[in-house]
């Protein structure tokens, strides 16, 4: 019981302040995408599945979601059986089953699948999905590849990752206020949520996976939000960071120190980030990201 409760919470935060987030960009990624009516579509690292759906919404056959996290995929598995009949309440395996050999399977399907080693057969997916997930793989390399694997040939990928800190303030603020409260300096350069945002970064890693036809776009987004407190509860429940220094250094979100320490945050955070304040008081972030499409050719 107390598993399950956490894996709750988990899910609930993600979706309260996470998912809202990245899923401003969903609609650029399905477009790069172009048509998927009737198409096979696996949406890597699907978190609590929103491209999936909206990938089902705009006529896919079948989609598969993909996550590492249990409480990720619990709540795609839910969030899919709220579509109606539609969806396909799906354990590991039968998401594994859905690509696993026979194309004409319908409906959505969930999985948990590590993307370095997807359990899923090969050139299966007309589009292949990636959005938000490459640059916190340790092994980007291998998961590109698998990216490449299981897209069929003259199928799509269609990849997005936050750019530079510098086009991501919302994130990049707090990450620095973070680093400098906790080890003595800013953190945002060296975090791995920013590790492909460089430019051609993305398209490079998927080039040499295999693909072709490789276009990079970034579009852009406002994050709005309704005030420090609002923000603050976002970031520190969201965002994890490294709290030491060393090889097995501890990661945690702001959330779970000490009480004075995420005071210290908060409030140099509401000085750092008044630049982006509305005369209302609200917040309002530009954001950009990264998307590559490529083709995997035939």
């Amino acid at each position: 019981m107390l598993a399950g409760t956490i894996m709750t919470r988990e899910a609930d935060t993600y979706e309260r302040h996470a998912a809202p987030l990245t899923g401003r960009f969903t609609r650029h990624v399905l477009a790069a995408a172009g048509d998927l009516a009737g198409a096979c579509v696996v949406d890597v690292a699907c978190g609590t599945g929103l491209a999936s759906r909206e990938a089902a919404a705009r006529g896919a056959r079948a989609v598969v979601g993909l996550d590492l996290l249990d409480w990720m995929t619990e709540r795609a598995r839910l969030r899919f059986r709220e579509r109606g009949r539609d969806a396909q309440d799906s354990d590991e395996r039968d998401g594994a089953a859905a690509g696993s050999g026979k194309r004409g399977a319908t409906g959505l399907h969930v999985a948990r699948m590590d993307a370095t080693r997807l359990g899923m057969r090969s050139e299966w997916a007309d589009v292949t999905l990636c959005q938000f997930g490459l640059m916190f793989m340790a092994e980007r390399e291998q998961a590109a590849r698998e990216l490449h694997r299981v897209t069929r040939p003259a199928g799509t990928v269609v990849c997005a990752v936050w750019s530079t800190p510098d086009h991501a303030s919302q994130l990049a603020a707090f990450l620095d206020v973070a680093g400098e409260v906790v080890l003595g300096r800013p953190l945002a350069r060296e975090h791995a949520i920013f590790g492909l945002g460089g430019d051609g970064a993305l398209a490079e890693l998927l080039s040499r996976a295999g693909f072709t036809d490789v276009r990079e776009s970034r579009p852009n987004e406002i994050d709005a939000r309704g005030g420090i407190e609002e923000y603050w509860t976002r970031m520190s429940s969201t965002v994890g960071f490294r709290v030491e220094d060393g090889p097995d250094a501890r990661v945690a979100t702001a959330d779970r120190l000490p009480e004075s320490v995420q005071r210290e945050m908060r409030d140099r955070l509401a000085e750092r980030v008044a630049s982006y304040a509305r005369p209302d008081c609200t917040l309002a972030f530009p954001m950009q990201a990264v998307i590559v499409v490529a083709r995997r050719p035939t």
